[in-house]
């Protein structure tokens, strides 16, 4: 069995010490950049768990 290990959540960030302009979605942005680089290295398993490839979850970043 597979047990779930959460490193950081875009919540973590809500209460930073950021501008208070800044859109709470900007929490967010981290972790896509961090996605895209997994993707453009190719440290990702082909296939996710929800069905999409790494391929749609690049795109729907861009």
């Amino acid at each position: 069995m597979f047990q779930t290990i959460i490193y950081d959540k875009a919540k973590y960030h809500y209460e930073g010490d950021f501008p208070q302009e800044l859109p709470m979605e900007q929490a967010f942005v981290h972790t896509g950049m961090f996605l895209g680089w997994v993707i453009d290295n190719n440290l990702f398993k082909e296939i996710t768990d929800n069905g999409y490839t790494c391929e749609d979850i690049y795109r729907m970043g861009g």
